[in-house]
């Protein structure tokens, strides 16, 4: 099928300029005129595509050839060879098009709001609250938070500052307990998260594409992540999803290129990791764990974590 997702491993493995080299002539493809269909073969074309989608998958590729004849035989095109690979394409995209989503999922998980200081705790307190509403009423003549933001905030500072110190400090220890909990349940969210992070990012890639509002049209995505685990190893996979090149992933239709950039980019993203241990410190729950000294660049080997082909390396 034209669409489709695919995670993978890297090994090592050689390769030299293949890429510029694909690149080029990729982009000199490009730069290709579309096929100069008219208004009458584009609207014949178009009511070909619901009954491609609703034919059993087995039967669209002899359908579609048939049709691609059908095309030919009814305009006589010069370049009809062209022509075949063109509307066959036409339908494949539209197929791939209809499997996306325009539902388009967060990335992860986002931030969660602030952690409510000792004020915002004193004035969440239902008598307190009522206090609160009946200063805001007194001076704007509406209690509503959404119409005074502003003022609200001044009140509930100015009323929490005329508390005793006793009051005022017992509000602070509530409110410091509340942010150690917060604190423990960020840093576990973050394994949660990555358990689910490649799914995430392919619903999130494949329904950016589409002729929708919120949608880029026509695309593929090939993306790399490295991330350290909550036992500190470094993890990564890619995912390839979106159109593809005859059905196939880079990885499949490039696996030496392939292979050599998923080994550069691990050695970067390791050494990017690695680099300053302060900066991941804060966000493990267990830094011992960690290699205490940036590790040489990892011999690659293949791990299944949930499904998803990952590489871990050896310290």
């Amino acid at each position: 099928m034209p669409h489709q997702s695919s995670l993978g491993t890297t090994d090592n493995s050689r390769v030299g300029n293949t890429l510029i080299d694909q690149h080029a002539a990729k982009s000199h493809k490009k730069n290709h005129a579309p096929f100069p269909w008219s208004e009458e073969q584009r609207a014949w074309m178009k009511g070909h595509v619901d009954p491609y989608l609703e034919l059993d998958p087995k039967k669209r590729d002899m359908w579609s050839k048939q049709k691609a004849e059908d095309l030919v035989n009814k305009w006589r095109f010069a370049n009809a060879g062209d022509a075949r690979q063109c509307f066959i394409k036409y339908l494949q995209n539209a197929l791939a098009r209809s499997r996306m989503s325009q539902k388009q999922p967060p990335i992860i998980k986002f931030p969660r709001k602030r952690a409510e200081n000792a004020a915002d705790l004193w004035a969440k307190a239902p008598e307190n609250k009522i206090l609160l509403d009946t200063a805001v009423a007194e001076k704007r003549g509406d209690a509503s938070t959404k119409n005074n933001v502003g003022i609200r905030s001044t009140l509930k500072a100015a009323m929490f500052k005329a508390l005793s110190s006793k009051e005022q400090e017992q509000w602070e220890k509530k409110a410091s307990e509340l942010k150690e909990v917060s604190a423990e349940d960020k840093v576990e969210s973050i394994w949660e998260n990555q358990e689910i992070m490649a799914d995430t990012l392919v619903a999130t890639l494949e329904g950016s594409i589409g002729m929708g509002k919120n949608q880029v049209g026509d695309a593929t995505y090939h993306v790399q992540m490295v991330y350290l685990d909550k036992e500190g190893n470094v993890q990564s996979t890619s995912i390839c999803c979106g159109i593809m090149l005859d059905d196939k992933a880079f990885k499949d239709v490039e696996p030496e290129t392939y292979t050599s950039l998923s080994k550069a980019w691990i050695k970067y993203a390791t050494e990017a990791l690695f680099q300053n241990d302060h900066m991941r410190a804060p966000i493990m729950s267990s830094p011992s764990r960690l290699p205490k000294t940036r590790p040489e660049i990892p011999s690659c080997h293949s791990t299944m974590t949930h499904g998803y082909n990952l590489i871990a390396p050896r310290f």
